[in-house]
Formats: structure tokens, sequence, C-alpha cells
């Protein structure tokens, strides 16, 4: 992907992607470009609104070169994943103090 088409695709994720969170457009200094591979490039995207920071794979194919978007969460995933009530510091010291423990055990913890 050369700067052309690099900033095409700059163009085009401000004109096509907003934020899943509250729907605001994404400006061009929010929208940051980590890397490729081949015709897929990896951006990261920050609201200005709300802060939420969203990665996305952008893939660019076929002879149209009309770029789709990637991604594993949709709208739906997203609502209803707000807190049930706001972190305390007794929840840090419990995730603290659990993470002081852990063993990198993964298979041991996650077993039904």
């Amino acid at each position: 992907m050369n700067s052309f088409q690099l900033q095409e695709l700059i163009k085009n994720v401000q004109t096509m992607m907003r934020c899943p969170s509250c729907g605001a457009n994404y400006s061009e200094g929010h929208i940051h470009f980590l890397g490729q591979l081949d015709m897929a490039a990896l951006i990261q995207l920050d609201c200005e609104s709300c802060g939420l920071p969203v990665m996305a794979t952008i893939v660019v194919s076929g002879k149209e070169q009309t770029p789709k978007l990637l991604s594993d969460v949709s709208k739906e995933d997203l609502k209803g994943r707000h807190a049930k009530e706001p972190v305390t510091s007794d929840h840090v010291v419990d995730a603290h103090q659990f993470l002081k423990e852990f063993d990198g055990n993964f298979e041991k913890i996650f077993k039904a």
C-alpha cells in the first residue's frame, strides 16, 4: 500500500466509520495507522467525544479496491456491556492480590 492509497484509506475510514459507543465521526488526527500486511492495514481509531479506542483491520482487495472492515465486535456486542456497578478500591485490591498469587496456569482457572 503506497502513501496515496493510505491517504485514501484514511479518507474512506472517516466517511465510513463512526464510534460504536457514541456515534461520533473520527477526525484525521485520531486515526492512527499501525501497520500493514499485503493489502490489510491495522488502524487505531480514538474517539474525540467519548475516548473509546477501537482497533480495526481494513482490507483492500479485488479490482474495485474497496475497503472492507473486519471486526470481531458488533454494535449488539457493545450493548449492555456497561459496568453494573462502579469499580471500587476493594475490587482493585482483590485483583492485585489475585495477580500477585497467580502462577500463570490459565487452564486451571478456566476449568469449570
